[in-house]
């Protein structure tokens, strides 16, 4: 249906091309900036993050499209989620005492649920840490 748009409105393809182009660019800028490397490495660091991105989103749709797995995340996240409120509302906003951390393999537990729900940076992640290595 997008491609039918397109090819309808003579310039737009050129123009949302060119737009997609110069945002991919600033992207592979950016990251060569931050990261002190070349041009062909920031270019691939930024492909393989969109392709993560791009994995991630087929992962959720998957579980979106499944009653049995939405039930059994939403189940594992709900623990997460009144430990936070309970950290938020009480502990910080209320002031009616502090709550422990959540520490051992639950943490792990936890931490797995978050990256997989919100994503975690792994390959720009990595790309960061080879670069801001020391150098000898």
């Amino acid at each position: 249906m997008l491609a039918a748009l397109l090819a309808l409105i003579p310039g737009l393809n050129t123009l949302v091309t060119s737009i997609t182009t110069s945002f991919f660019n600033a992207k592979v800028t950016i990251t060569q900036a931050r990261l002190g490397a070349d041009r062909d490495v920031a270019k691939q660091l930024v492909q393989a993050a969109a392709q993560q991105e791009h994995e991630n989103e087929a992962r959720l749709g998957i579980f979106a499209s499944n009653q049995l797995l939405t039930f059994l995340l939403i189940a594992f996240a709900i623990p997460l989620v009144i430990f936070e409120w309970k950290v938020v509302v009480w502990a910080n906003i209320l002031g009616w005492g502090s709550t422990d951390p959540i520490t051992g393999q639950v943490a792990d537990w936890g931490n797995t649920i978050i990256y997989f729900l919100f994503g975690a940076p792994t390959v720009m992640g990595l790309g960061k840490l080879w670069f801001s290595r020391r150098q000898p």
